[in-house]
């Protein structure tokens, strides 16, 4: 069976981590995981988090990690 959007985001926090040790800058990453939660409740609060946080310096696996809380 396909893995469900948690654990989509669960396989997706080491590649994040090595990324950004690597110089990568969090935005780049999460756009592309902005929509996966589309037409679920929260999902709105999810995009919202992300692209809020996403941007900012510094910014590591966190924000993922808090913009969960929106959606779970």
């Amino acid at each position: 069976p396909a893995p469900d959007r948690f654990q989509v985001i669960q396989r997706f926090l080491p590649y994040v981590e090595d990324e950004l040790s690597g110089g990568v800058r969090l935005q780049q990453m999460t756009r592309h995981i902005l929509g996966l939660f589309q037409g679920q409740p929260g999902a709105r609060a999810w995009r919202r988090y992300i692209s809020e946080h996403a941007h900012r310096a510094g910014a590591g696996t966190e924000v993922i990690e808090r913009a969960l809380r929106c959606v779970s």
